[in-house]
């Protein structure tokens, strides 16, 4: 391939110039002016970092969760802390793109200054943890070699906990709820209607989803996993799972919460759902829970009351 020829295509992967630059201008990332004296290569270097990093970002924001976006963000605004990739970043907008000696497929090695940003690059992995550190590692990568978009997005899909390397399915966000609660004929008929009603009163379109009311063949902890991360926000009560009143009340250390709804609560942390947990008055929060939005309730009218309040709360917080 000519020089030419690569111009001519690199150009064609940065037609979305005007588009990185208003994103960075948004969140503060570009300085009021341009300084020092870098090369043509870092200066287009930097910009395709930049636009490798804002494509996966876009991608991530159609197909997973809206958060990764969020943490992508947080990457950007890291980013501002490092002088000399502002530097970069600086010069590379100020100029024009066409006047630019376009090099891409020259490997630099040795440059102090692009081990310097490599350094920070690595240091902010270490301080950042889940999907963060996946995100920064394949961007890490754009120093290495050139980015294949299919191999970051095969990277950037979910891990899965019963140890496949990677989801083979999208998860589409719904206009849901996820509730979790041990199976009883008593909280089906009696709690299960006032949850609805305080998620009816939050929003009519908003489906509560219970798990054995949709009991697929096949696999389904998947299935539930997926539900999970596609509801909105989750309802777990963690009330101790006793059937026996008597003897929930004279063995009380012996009734513990339902397992299958401390998974559920446990997932929907994990994934960073917006998360409300529900016991009954008189029962001990576990201590590593103590931060977790609660409600205790002293009956479910009681309980219906409590989340009509607590739902908006939970979903306007950041």
């Amino acid at each position: 391939m000519s020089l030419e020829d690569e111009k001519v295509e690199t150009l064609n992967r940065l037609k979305r110039e005007k588009d990185i630059i208003s994103l960075l201008k948004e969140y503060h990332f570009l300085p009021d002016t341009p300084e020092g004296d870098i090369s043509p290569f870092l200066r287009t270097h930097a910009f395709n970092l930049i636009k490798d990093c804002l494509d996966q970002i876009e991608h991530a924001w159609k197909n997973f969760e809206l958060s990764l976006k969020e943490y992508a963000i947080e990457f950007l605004k890291e980013l501002n802390n490092r002088e000399s990739l502002l530097i970069l970043t600086k010069c590379l907008l100020k100029e024009d793109i066409n006047d630019i000696q376009l090099q891409i497929i020259a490997v630099l090695k040795g440059s102090e200054q692009l081990d310097e940003i490599k350094d920070f690059f690595y240091e902010s992995i270490e301080s950042i943890s889940g999907r963060k550190f996946e995100l920064l590692s394949d961007v890490v990568s754009c120093f290495e070699e050139p980015p294949i978009l299919k191999t970051i997005l095969l990277k950037l899909k979910n891990k899965c906990p019963t140890g496949h390397p990677s989801c083979a399915e999208d998860v589409i966000p719904e206009n849901s709820v996820f509730i979790g609660h041990c199976f009883s004929r008593k909280k089906k008929d009696k709690m299960r209607p006032h949850i609805n009603n305080a998620i009816l009163v939050f929003d009519k379109e908003c489906k509560p989803y219970y798990a054995d009311l949709d009991m697929p063949g096949g696999d389904f902890f998947c299935k539930i996993c997926r539900k999970i991360q596609s509801a909105r926000f989750g309802i777990y009560d963690l009330s101790r799972d006793c059937k026996n009143i008597f003897i929930k009340i004279l063995f009380k250390k012996h009734c513990q919460p339902n397992p299958n709804v401390m998974l559920e609560l446990g997932m929907s942390l994990a994934f960073g759902k917006k998360t409300i947990i529900i016991m009954e008055c008189g029962e001990e929060l576990p201590s590593d829970l103590i931060r977790t939005e609660t409600i205790f309730y002293r009956d479910y009218k009681d309980l219906e009351e409590q989340l009509k309040v607590k739902i908006p709360q939970v979903l306007k917080r950041n």
